[in-house]
């Protein structure tokens, strides 16, 4: 309190002076409530603040493990992608292979058994998706077991017909007499 207030309440000038004085002394360590309110503020607000920051915190560490669980996931369906496309390229290989030997044994009596007999690692198939190694591999076949192949007559191609000669042909070629005997013919010798 000031000291016009203090004379104010019926103080005489020197009691209120040496109140004044005394209450100043005890109020130096006292806060304007001014200051204490926006100290107050100040604070309300920092926690406010700082709760929110731990909010965020947790969040983020939640995140943080959503992460390390998504890249885990990530790499899982990567190494699965790479053994379905490992599957996928070998079974697109075997498939070609198996395509290119049916349709070189088209002389086999059996071209399942036939095609049995022909070692698959030892063929390679190139980008264009042709095979190497397999006609080494028939004729190695062919020479072994002559009886898993029909034989030719000569001058023709196994599976095609003999052309037409005579009256119904174009007389180009061996009459189906002469194809008959030249057949027996290499059956008996």
């Amino acid at each position: 309190m000031k000291k016009e207030a203090l004379m104010e309440l019926g103080l005489t000038e020197e009691l209120a002076e040496k109140t004044a004085a005394a209450l100043g002394e005890e109020l130096k360590g006292f806060v304007p409530k001014s200051r204490f309110d926006e100290v107050l503020e100040e604070r309300n607000g920092l926690r406010a603040a700082g709760s929110e920051a731990e909010k965020r915190l947790a969040e983020l560490e939640a995140a943080a493990g959503e992460r390390e669980t998504l890249l885990g996931r990530v790499e899982e369906l990567q190494s699965e992608l790479a053994r379905k496309d490992e599957l996928h390229a070998a079974e697109k290989r075997s498939a070609a292979l198996e395509s290119a030997i049916r349709l070189a044994l088209t002389d086999a009596h059996d071209a399942a058994l036939a095609a049995s007999l022909v070692d698959r690692d030892g063929l390679d198939l190139d980008e264009q998706g042709n095979v190497t190694g397999l006609s080494e591999q028939l004729d190695a076949l062919r020479a072994a077991k002559p009886f898993l192949f029909r034989r030719a007559a000569p001058g023709f191609a196994v599976g095609m017909p003999p052309a037409r000669s005579g009256a119904m042909g174009s007389g180009a070629g061996p009459t189906m007499r002469d194809t008959i005997a030249r057949h027996f013919e290499t059956q008996r010798g």
